[in-house]
């Protein structure tokens, strides 16, 4: 069966796209707002509304203060970008990796293999071994599985990656995570299911699995891989393991499951912009959150709050001010206005996005 416009139908239906084109590009107001607590900056951005901005900032501020509380009480200096001190760091990463047929009908290709140091190879998840030398790599086991039944070929690579700390693990998964993952648990931990790859972290260990092919056999494999691995990190350290404290500082009200980002050095993701595009000479330790009022995935209605860290009220100070007069003298008054200041420590811009 085929359907006919009349000419009136026609010119109905051609307004209508018209409208709704018109409608989608029509420039939004989006709000900036960071506030300074002693080291600390704290704020929201990508906001569609004052109350709501208002409401995160309240909410972080609380809970901020609550944090900086109890750091306080603590003897001796704090470090909350790290979790507990790992008392078996010197374990071999071998032992993580599952045994020669350990796995039933998967067996190594080759008996486990480790880089230290600078001898990372460039076949790493993602192609960068710089990004993980950035994140304090201390050493890699990788090891190959095959399947007997599969043609005793090369189908899985296992991986295990030492980062020295909670926190360079985590910093380092969250930046190579991406909005439209997918999430699976693996143990205790949720993992991120890419295409080829299964990735997760755990206390100071990233773990990566890829598949060389696709297969209902091959993936249950790297299901099974990925929970020998988490479970044996678990047994040896104890419980030792623990979330990176400053992360407990932002709220998981109306936040997007998997969505926190922590960030030692690196340039902000273009999803966090305008930030992103102001502040890519000096990136302090940051912790951010994506949140969505309306309970579903990232759409235009998600917005973020975050925290930074610095190592004194000074440099805090300074860092604002920097990216107020930034903000000022790269988007003006057309784009970006000054709608509060109560202090030299609290700044608010609005500004338009097509977004």
């Amino acid at each position: 069966m085929t359907i006919s416009f009349s000419k009136k139908n026609r010119l109905y239906h051609f307004v209508g796209l018209f409208c709704l084109s018109m409608l989608g590009c029509q420039k939004k107001d989006r709000y900036l707002s960071i506030t300074q607590y002693r080291t600390y900056l704290y704020g929201v951005l990508q906001t569609d509304s004052v109350k709501k901005t208002k409401k995160l900032i309240g909410d972080i501020e609380l809970r901020l203060s609550n944090f900086d509380s109890e750091k306080s009480k603590l003897t001796g200096p704090v470090d909350t970008f790290s979790s507990s001190p790992n008392p078996d760091s010197l374990v071999s990463l071998v032992d993580l990796l599952p045994n020669n047929n350990e796995i039933e009908g998967w067996n190594h290709v080759q008996p486990p293999k480790i880089y230290n140091g600078r001898e990372l190879y460039y076949d790493v998840p993602f192609g960068n071994p710089q990004l993980y030398f950035r994140y304090g790599f201390q050493k890699q086991a990788h090891v190959e599985f095959q399947s007997p039944k599969l043609g005793g070929r090369p189908l899985i690579l296992a991986e295990v990656f030492d980062l020295g700390t909670a926190a360079n693990a985590y910093s380092l998964f969250s930046s190579t995570r991406l909005p439209q993952d997918q999430y699976r648990m693996i143990g205790s931990k949720m993992a991120a299911e890419m295409d080829d790859r299964l990735l997760f972290c755990k206390g100071q260990y990233l773990v990566d699995i890829e598949m060389y092919e696709y297969a209902t056999a091959i993936n249950q494999a790297v299901t099974d891989i990925a929970e020998k691995i988490e479970e044996q990190i678990i047994d040896i350290n104890d419980g030792h393991l623990s979330e990176v404290p400053l992360i407990s500082v932002l709220p998981v009200e109306n936040h997007i499951l998997h969505s926190t980002y922590l960030n030692l050095d690196q340039n902000l993701p273009s999803r966090y912009w305008p930030l992103s595009n102001l502040l890519t000479d000096i990136n302090p330790k940051s912790v951010f959150r994506t949140y969505n009022d309306r309970h579903t995935e990232y759409s235009n209605a998600t917005y973020h709050g975050f925290v930074m860290e610095f190592t004194d009220k000074e440099s805090a100070s300074q860092y604002l001010k920097l990216i107020q007069d930034k903000l000022i003298d790269r988007y003006g008054s057309d784009t970006a206005d000054k709608i509060g200041s109560q202090s030299t420590s609290v700044i608010m811009m609005k500004y338009r996005t097509n977004q």
